[in-house]
């Protein structure tokens, strides 16, 4: 007999494959792990929260091995998580729920072949105050490789809810997702943030809550935000859209992050704006991207600056590239200085005359051309095109 099973149990589904024993939980093979083993999950459906604080590879049999939790009462575990900065003042952290947490500095976890679906939380977890968050899965101040994952969520839920969050405000991480589903959340798709993190992400697929999304939060697909770092590359982003006010989902995007940020061979359609590079990010990379279908291809805002934007086929949007004044919010600037866009195939992208209200306070800002530039200083180089 099995001493970690129970007497009468026949169900022994997760095993810990450097020390060949069975588990009735993936929990339970977590907690009695050393750092550096490898737990293979039989296909089956787990209804649990999981909570990794070691080094270890957690792997699946792909779509049939599911983490789900019955309802949001299985989330008993909720983690501070870093957020942005907002008008120059670091926002203090929000509490976070996630389906698997991954928090174990300086370690390295891999998490792959699996399923992680929210669908069945239907309600804010009773720990967590409303306008939180609620994540598939969570990376905290850890490094690790996340691969070929199908992460699903509830965009109903009452707060904001993420497929895979990454943040390292501490704790120099590395942190990749390749091969990734990411479906039905209500704000991040995939995200990273923190000054001490480097994110790759790249080959996955995208898909909002729809291209009229009408809650409280804004859908995003991939962002980095707060010094963050990295590529997203030939990832695919669709079906992003707000209509709640002035702000506007992006497919993939920036907020005050790191340097030099490149993002390469991404096709976004059917969203509000397919890149959108924002609060003084500088040296930001776009090319080689397919953006077709959007409201507008690029947006420069917010003290973005010597961003390079090229190489990419931008066809039927509405707007090519929109360069925001200085003036469209209060608590921020506008578009920075050095931005160039050249070499990039623009295709019926009409331009036509469109009136928005943004800012604090609102004010009325009329766009119009194919490349909008309402910058009252800084100028778009936009020669070659």
């Amino acid at each position: 007999k099995d001493p970690y099973v129970p007497i009468g149990s026949i169900k022994l589904l997760v095993l810990n494959v450097d020390t060949s024993i069975n588990y009735q939980t993936i929990q339970a093979a977590i907690d009695d792990a050393t750092a550096g083993d490898t737990i293979n999950v039989a296909a089956g459906t787990y209804d649990e929260q999981v909570v990794i604080g070691k080094s270890l590879t957690l792997q699946g049999t792909g779509d049939d091995t599911v983490i789900q939790p019955s309802g949001a009462e299985v989330l008993t575990t909720v983690k501070p998580a870093p957020w942005i900065t907002w008008g120059g003042t670091p926002l203090p952290d929000k509490p976070m729920a996630a389906i698997v947490f991954v928090d174990a500095p300086n370690g390295f976890v891999v998490v792959k072949d699996l399923k992680i679906d929210g669908t069945q939380i239907l309600t804010v977890p009773v720990d967590i105050p409303a306008v939180q968050w609620v994540a598939g899965l969570a990376y905290l101040e850890t490094s690790g490789s996340v691969e070929r994952l199908t992460v699903i969520g509830n965009p109903n839920i009452g707060c904001r809810a993420a497929g895979i969050w990454a943040s390292a405000m501490v704790t120099s991480s590395q942190v990749a997702v390749t091969q990734c589903d990411v479906i039905g959340y209500n704000r991040a798709g995939i995200y990273a943030l923190g000054a001490q993190l480097i994110a790759d992400y790249n080959y996955n697929e995208i898909n909002g809550p729809g291209e009229s999304y009408e809650g409280s939060q804004v859908p995003n697909g991939i962002f980095f935000l707060r010094g963050a770092k990295g590529s997203a590359s030939y990832n695919t982003v669709t079906d992003l859209s707000y209509t709640g006010g002035q702000y506007r989902s992006t497919g993939i995007g920036t907020y005050n992050a790191g340097l030099d940020i490149t993002f390469t061979y991404n096709d976004i359609s059917f969203v509000q704006n397919a890149f959108a590079l924002s609060n003084g990010t500088s040296g930001t990379i776009v090319e080689y991207n397919d953006i077709f279908n959007n409201h507008t291809g690029v947006r420069l805002e917010s003290g973005a600056t010597n961003s390079v934007i090229r190489y990419n086929d931008i066809h039927d949007n509405d707007f090519a590239i929109r360069c925001e004044s200085a003036a469209v919010v209060a608590y921020m600037a506008g578009m920075g200085p050095g931005n160039v866009a050249h070499y990039n195939n623009f295709v019926s992208n009409p331009g036509l005359a469109w009136e928005n209200e943004e800012g604090s306070p609102k004010a009325t800002f009329t766009y119009e051309g194919a490349v909008c530039n309402l910058h009252e200083t800084n100028k778009l180089d936009a020669t070659y095109n």
